[in-house]
């Protein structure tokens, strides 16, 4: 199990003239620029023959608060499409808060997380008899990493899920092939795990004078990208999975013309020779 991925370099770096938005980024363009929130991802690496197939999985875990069993955050969310399990959303339609880490991994490992969150929380927040007389709904997502990990071998446990959460940090979080999107994909391509934050300028009520004064606040977002085809992938704004699709259907037909040759003599087999 890893807790990190390499350092890699990200869009702005590699194209510092690419403009993505209108907003600035914050410190680290990372969801942990929001103020309290905590991020931990860790993978799960196995190749035979500690496992019948490779294994390429994880947990990405987010705690909204610290505490966050009594300080609970106003939460809601947004239903895409209906390919996908999020527990514990009746509880926000109910009652608009969030009380619990959100668990990002993959489609087999939603039960595990589902209990790993509640052995956490059983052991610290029981009361002094030993008994849990509290209430709580995980939210754990997830997204399908079975073309490039064994999702049968049920590799992420219960304890994954207590480590991310005493793990987690206000750190930049680590993107790629890291955490819950370790084995995704994504538009023809490698996915993986992406963040990022903006920070947005607005206005406040000063309770004490009436008046209003600006205030900064902080956007952030975290992606486990595992969706979309190739022709539709696009970087600030250029069609680079179709350039990608015309590049490689040409270098596809030049090899073609390049690697058969028809023989001028008769062949009675009436076969094409390759050269080489």
């Amino acid at each position: 199990m890893s807790d990190s991925s390499p350092n890699r370099a990200r869009v702005r770096q590699v194209l510092p003239k690419l403009k993505i938005g209108r907003y600035q980024p914050g410190p680290t363009n990372s969801l942990t620029d929001v103020p309290g929130v905590l991020v931990h991802t860790q993978s799960i690496i196995r190749d035979p023959p500690d496992s019948t197939w490779e294994v390429r999985t994880g947990v990405t875990t987010i705690l909204p608060r610290e505490d966050f069993f009594n300080q609970g955050c106003y939460a809601g969310y947004f239903r895409f499409n209906g390919s996908g399990e999020m527990t514990g959303v009746h509880w926000l339609d109910e009652t608009g808060l969030l009380n619990s880490p959100i668990i990002i991994t993959n489609s087999f490992a939603v039960g595990a997380a589902y209990t790993g969150v509640y052995e956490y929380c059983i052991r610290k927040y029981r009361n002094a008899k030993g008994v849990c007389d509290w209430f709580l709904l995980p939210l754990i997502a997830e997204t399908f990493d079975g073309i490039m990990s064994d999702i049968g071998a049920l590799a992420v446990k219960p304890e994954h899920i207590v480590h991310g959460i005493r793990q987690a940090s206000s750190h930049p979080v680590q993107e790629g092939n890291t955490g819950g999107g370790t084995g995704m994909l994504c538009q023809g391509f490698k996915g993986g795990t992406g963040n990022s934050s903006r920070l947005i300028e607005g206005l406040e009520l000063d309770v004490r004078s009436g008046l209003q004064k600006p205030v900064t606040y902080t956007l952030g977002a975290l992606v486990q990208c595992n969706y979309g085809a190739q022709r539709d992938f696009r970087i600030g704004g250029v069609p680079v999975g179709r350039l990608f699709l015309d590049e490689d259907g040409n270098e596809i037909q030049s090899l073609a013309l390049s690697e058969t040759v028809v023989d001028p003599t008769p062949n009675p087999t009436g076969k094409k020779k390759k050269d080489g």
